[in-house]
């Protein structure tokens, strides 16, 4: 209360902002910084807001004058009671629904576009007293990333005969992936203060997946023109980075499909030219599903010949610099048929 007709604060009214954690916006496998250029939205309740928000879908962004992630509009913290938040990512993003008690995304399209959807751990019972509302960002897609090499390219003989190979990627995409689906998300513990974890779906294997609609899709090319040599000491990148919805993967649907060009070189002259597709299927034991919040990397060897280089037991090793062909290399195995008998009765004259 003041007694006079100006009323003039001593100390700055206390001004609500937020605190992101280290938290990926693009890639979890190389990085953890939440982007300063980004923006994410926020959803905030108290007991006492009239009309039911306390903040609704309010942009929030980094003003790099004050170091401060803050809303698009100033808020201060209410004088008493304490304010609940719930934030996400990419911000106006269609398909998300947000509630005091549930978060949800419908019939979101995965082969239209590449956003990285977050969901925050619900911020719950804060007030004046915090230094900064505390955003911890979940992915809720799962992110796809596809290496390359050889198993080998070179291999001499105890003949002398030297061979060559030289392998060219000419195309490279993925096929059978789920187009679109829908999550729903309920917070685990609605007594809890701090931040909260979301519970997320399960289904009947015990897996963390979306709902799909069962459509599905294949990438385009993911090659440039003119294609790229494979190497034994490297791996290539053929499938970047990909966000992929969260899905129970299906022997022989999920595929890498390949292009390859093998030149096989044999003392120095060039001899076999050989243009295929190829295929390396995504699910195995290992790898049931892509769940959400997964980074999976796949690495694929590739043989220039029918052998694996390691005498026809893919689970052993490969030396590239002397692989062990011996089930491949042309051998031959001899037989001679009988003689046909003609029986022969002389005739004298």
């Amino acid at each position: 209360m003041a007694a006079c007709t100006r009323n003039v604060p001593t100390t700055p009214p206390a001004e609500l902002s937020f605190q992101v954690a280290s938290y990926s916006t693009r890639s979890p496998i190389t990085g953890s910084i939440f982007t300063l250029s980004e923006s994410f939205g926020a959803y905030a309740w108290t007991d006492d807001a009239i009309s039911g928000y306390f903040m609704e879908n309010e942009k929030i962004s980094f003003v790099e004058e004050q170091g401060l992630w803050k809303p698009s509009s100033t808020y201060y913290w209410p004088k008493q009671g304490t304010v609940d938040f719930v934030c996400y990512y990419p911000y106006g993003m269609s398909g998300i629904s947000v509630g005091a008690d549930n978060l949800s995304y419908s019939d979101i399209d995965v082969s239209s576009t590449q956003d990285d959807i977050m969901y925050a751990d619900k911020a719950v019972g804060f007030d004046s007293r915090s230094d900064a509302v505390p955003v911890f960002f979940r992915h809720a897609l799962a992110l796809l990333k596809v290496d390359i090499c050889l198993s080998y390219n070179h291999k001499e003989e105890a003949d002398g005969t030297v061979t060559d190979w030289t392998v060219n990627l000419n195309s490279a995409n993925v096929t059978g992936l789920y187009k679109s689906g829908s999550c729903n998300l309920i917070l685990s513990d609605k007594s809890a203060t701090g931040t909260v974890q979301w519970a997320r779906p399960i289904d009947e294997n015990g897996f963390c997946v979306w709902t799909n609609d069962g459509t599905m899709y294949d990438t385009p090319n993911l090659i440039a023109d003119g294609g790229t040599e494979l190497a034994t000491d490297s791996w290539t990148n053929v499938v970047p980075e990909m966000f992929v919805l969260p899905q129970s993967l299906d022997a022989g649907q999920q595929k890498v499909m390949l292009n390859i060009t093998v030149t096989t070189v044999r003392n120095g002259a060039p001899f076999l030219r050989e243009t295929m597709d190829v295929s390396a299927p995504l699910y195995s034991e290992p790898i049931q599903a892509w769940q959400m919040n997964q980074a999976l990397e796949y690495r694929i060897k590739i043989s220039p010949t029918q052998s694996h280089g390691n005498g026809g037991d893919p689970s052993g090793d490969v030396d590239p610099s002397n692989p062990n062909l011996n089930d491949t290399v042309v051998t031959f195995d001899p037989s001679v048929g009988s003689w046909d008998i003609v029986d022969v009765t002389a005739i004298l004259l």
